[in-house]
C-alpha cells in the first residue's frame, strides 16, 4: 500500500526530489526501518540522523528526508532535501492531518491514557478503520511520526499524548486538529517539573488548544480538578464538555462494578440511558476507563452498545496490568504485571485491585513495589503516603525495590515486611523464595526500575502455566 508518494511529500515539504517513488511507512530511527519506509534524518541534541541515512538505505527504506546528502549516500538512493528535517516531520503530520475525513481523537492525562487509548483503538476497531499511537510514541517526535503514518483512509485516529513540562501538549493539540480530547485525570506526576498539581492541570488543559470547532471535551468528574479544567475549557471557547465518573452528575456515570477472579461487569447510564458490558481488565479504575471510552466513541458518533460489546474481548498488555497464572514448586500463582510505569495514584488504583482479590477470596496478597520516579522534592513523602493505602488493603506482604521506597518499607509494620533491596533483579528472588500456593502478586514501579525482572525471574523460573 502507497502511503506516501514523492509528489506528496515534496507537496508537504516543499523539499526537492531527484526522482519519482512511493513509501509504505515512515521511519526516524534506521534500527527498526521497514522495507518501503521514508527515514527521516532527525537532527537531535545528542545523535545526527544523516549519519544513519546509509544504513536505512540498506535496511530497506526507499527514500531519505534530509537537511544534506551525506557523502556515503549513493547517487542512485532517494532523497528528499529540506531545510530542517524535525520541520519536515511535522510538515507531513500536518499534510496526512489535512487529507484525512475521519475523526481525530487526542487522550492525555497523568494515569490510565495508554489504557484509554488502547481501550478506544480496540472498540472503534469494530467500526471502522483506526489508526493509533503505537507503543510511548506520544511526544514531538513520536506524535507527528505517528501522524505521518496515519493512511488517508482513516475512519478513526487515537492519538496519545504525553507530558513533562509545560508548554509540550499545546503544538502538538494545534498540529493534531482533534475533533475529540479527553482528560483522563490529574494527579501528581512529574511533579519534578512541576510547582504544584494545579500546574499538572494547566498542562494537561492545553490538549484544548488544538481542538476543532465544535468539538468535544470529555472530563474526569470524579477528579478534584474537574471544575477547573472545566473553566480552563470554557474560557478557551470549547462548548461541548462531558463528564464520566461514578457520582452523580455525569452523563457517563458508572453505577455498578463486579469481578469474579476469571471476569468483570460494569452496569453504567450514558446519556440517561442504561447499559450493561462484561469487561477484559480489572479494577474499578479501568471500568472508569471503559466508562471514558464510551463518552469518547459517543462523541465522534460512533455506536456505544457496540463499543460497550467489545470490552469482553479486550485484555491488557504485558506490564499494563496483564494477569500471569504460573505454577511450580510452590504451587499455582497469579502476578498482576503492572510493571511499564507507576505513579502514586497508579499504584494506589492497583493496591485497591489487590485488596478487592483478598476481599472476594481471601488470597494471600503480595505487594512487589519499585520507586516512583519525577516526583519532585516530595517524593519521599509520597512513597511514604502509600502505607496506609497498604493496610487498608490488608495487603499481606511487601516487597520494595529501591532508595524511596525504603522510606515506604520503614513504615510499614513489621508482620508485613518482606524485603527491601536496592534493585528489581536483588528483589525477585526473594519474592520468589517467598511464594505460596494461591498467592496473588503485584509487581509495579516506574519504568526505569525495571520491575518486569521479578516476573521474568518467576516465569523462568517455572514457567508459564497459561495466562488469562
Amino acid at each position: 500500500m502507497t502511503l506516501l508518494s514523492s509528489e506528496d511529500v515534496q507537496a508537504a515539504t516543499g523539499g526537492t526530489s531527484n526522482k519519482h517513488w512511493e513509501a509504505s511507512g515512515v521511519s526516524i530511527d534506521s534500527r527498526t526501518v521497514q522495507r518501503g519506509d521514508i527515514f527521516i534524518a532527525i537532527v537531535g541534541d545528542n545523535t545526527d540522523g544523516h549519519k544513519y541515512v546509509k544504513s536505512a538505505f540498506e535496511n530497506g527504506a526507499v527514500a531519505a528526508i534530509v537537511n544534506y546528502v551525506p557523502d556515503d549516500v549513493a547517487k542512485k538512493d532517494n532523497v528528499v532535501v529540506v531545510n530542517d528535517t524535525f520541520e519536515a516531520l511535522w510538515d507531513l503530520a500536518r499534510f496526512s492531518r489535512k487529507r484525512i475525513s475521519g475523526k481525530v481523537i487526542m487522550v492525555t492525562g497523568s494515569v490510565g491514557k495508554t489504557t484509554t487509548k488502547e481501550m478506544l483503538a480496540s472498540a472503534l476497531d469494530h467500526q471502522g478503520k483506526v489508526h493509533a499511537t503505537i507503543g510511548n510514541l506520544n511526544n514531538h517526535y513520536g506524535l507527528p511520526l505517528t501522524m505521518c503514518r496515519m493512511p488517508k483512509d482513516t475512519d478513526y485516529a487515537v492519538l496519545e499524548v504525553g507530558m513533562s513540562s509545560a508548554g509540550e501538549i499545546s503544538p502538538l493539540s494545534v498540529l493534531a486538529k482533534p475533533d475529540s480530547v479527553i482528560i483522563t485525570n490529574v494527579e501528581p506526576v512529574h511533579l519534578e517539573f512541576f510547582d504544584s498539581v494545579q500546574g499538572i492541570a494547566d498542562a494537561k488543559a492545553e490538549v484544548f488548544d488544538g481542538l476543532k470547532e465544535g468539538g468535544v471535551a470529555v472530563l474526569n468528574r470524579d477528579n478534584e480538578h474537574y471544575l477547573y479544567l472545566k473553566k480552563i475549557a470554557l474560557d478557551k471557547g470549547v462548548k461541548n464538555i462531558v463528564s464520566f465518573g461514578k457520582g452523580d452528575g455525569a452523563e457517563f456515570n458508572l453505577k455498578e462494578y463486579n469481578e469474579t477472579f476469571e471476569n468483570s461487569s460494569v452496569s453504567a447510564v450514558c446519556n440517561s440511558n442504561e447499559i450493561k458490558y462484561e469487561l477484559g481488565v480489572f479494577g474499578i479504575h479501568n471500568a472508569l476507563n471503559s466508562i471514558s471510552v464510551l463518552a469518547l466513541v459517543d462523541s465522534v458518533g460512533g455506536c456505544v452498545s457496540k463499543a460497550a460489546s467489545s470490552f469482553s474481548e479486550f485484555e491488557p498488555r504485558a506490564g499494563r496490568g496483564k494477569r500471569i497464572c504460573v505454577e511450580g514448586d510452590f504451587g499455582s500463582v497469579t502476578i498482576i504485571d503492572d510493571t511499564y510505569n507507576a505513579s502514586p495514584a497508579a499504584v494506589r488504583a492497583s493496591l485497591k485491585v489487590l485488596g478487592d482479590i483478598k476481599c472476594n477470596y481471601n488470597n494471600r496478597i503480595i505487594a512487589v513495589l519499585g520507586d516512583m520516579f519525577e516526583l519532585g522534592e516530595n517524593a519521599e513523602q509520597l512513597h511514604e503516603g502509600l502505607a496506609d493505602n497498604i493496610i487498608d488493603n490488608n495487603v499481606d506482604m511487601v516487597f520494595t525495590a529501591g532508595k524511596l521506597t525504603q522510606s515506604l518499607y520503614n513504615k510499614l509494620p513489621e508482620n508485613i515486611k518482606g524485603a527491601n533491596e536496592a534493585t528489581s533483579s536483588d528483589i525477585a528472588q526473594n519474592v520468589f523464595e517467598s511464594l505460596q500456593d494461591g498467592d496473588v502478586v503485584l509487581v509495579k514501579g516506574s519504568r526505569g526500575m525495571k520491575m518486569e525482572n521479578v516476573v521474568n525471574h518467576i516465569v523462568h523460573q517455572r514457567g508459564i502455566k497459561n495466562a488469562v
